[in-house]
């Protein structure tokens, strides 16, 4: 997967900005200091400037394409992936409750178990494992399933559902009371949209939240019938075939929790937007 994402190009700017070990020196740019060391000399006579070039387009396109070199750099970025991953991680697992933190440990230690149990390699080693890949996936998912509940469970603490309908009656009954076209009526309407819409937004979360819960206990299940099959089963191909079924049927979960994002991000938008409801006019008191 790593490899098909990478161009030449990306090798390209690897080989340029390669650093060689040297001894008591640490890791030196051994490519731009030749470079350095040619364009000193192109000062003294300009035909040291076309040797840098000649050495130069040399040196990347050899090194470039060179399938050593393509994996050392695939190793690289695949290890900068696994950091980036597992510092989000920790930013999420920090924001969890401890109850969800110890449910998404334990959903760790069977997915270690069933690592042991067939001799596979860490996803974070960088070795190619589809069944490591898998089980890593499925880790994600469920970690941001749990991200995604919580965020479901603060905005439905934030907002009542019947103080919402509360709110778009009130500025029905407003609106009703002017004259269709008045400097009032547009903003009333404009609000009355706002409100239905974040009205419709929650409805919406109180099922998805619903819909969170019972991914989360699927996933629960289906890693801990994968590590019961384990302990019956030693054969890599079963737990194949099992993982591969569990990744397909998560698909339509993994875009599930994309349009879940861009629902909380829109109700937060619309929070912004709505505008208080019109101060009633007091009336002024007769002396």
């Amino acid at each position: 997967m790593m490899k098909d994402t990478l161009t030449f190009w990306d090798y390209l700017k690897a080989a340029f900005h390669l650093k060689v070990p040297f001894k008591a020196l640490g890791h030196l740019p051994l490519n731009k200091l030749v470079l350095a060391g040619f364009a000193i000399l192109a000062l003294g006579h300009p035909g040291f400037l076309f040797l840098g070039l000649a050495y130069e387009s040399a040196y990347l396109l050899s090194l470039s394409g060179n399938g050593r070199f393509q994996s050392i750099v695939q190793g690289e970025k695949l290890a900068d992936k696994r950091k980036s991953q597992a510092q989000k991680q920790q930013g999420v697992l920090q924001i969890l409750s401890a109850e969800d933190r110890d449910r998404y440990i334990n959903l760790e230690c069977k997915c270690e178990k069933i690592h042991n149990k067939y001799g596979l390699p860490a996803p974070e080693s960088g070795l190619k494992s589809l069944q490591s890949e898998a089980l890593s996936q499925l880790s994600a998912i469920f970690l941001k399933l749990l991200h995604s509940r919580r965020t479901s469970r603060e905005l439905l603490e934030e907002l009542s559902e019947k103080n919402l309908r509360e709110e778009i009656r009130q500025v029905e009954v407003k609106l009703a009371g002017e004259a269709e076209g008045s400097a009032l009526a547009r903003p009333l309407k404009g609000t009355l949209e706002i409100q239905k819409r974040r009205l419709d937004n929650l409805l919406r979360v109180k099922e998805s939240l619903k819909v969170t819960d019972a991914e989360l206990d699927r996933i629960e299940k289906q890693v801990t019938l994968i590590s019961e099959e384990s302990i019956i089963s030693g054969d890599p191909q079963i737990l194949t075939s099992r993982l591969d079924g569990v990744i397909r049927s998560l698909e339509d979960t993994q875009k599930w929790i994309s349009d879940s994002s861009e629902l909380f991000a829109a109700m937060e938008s619309d929070s912004h937007a709505a505008s208080p409801l019109p101060a009633p006019k007091k009336a002024r008191l007769k002396e």
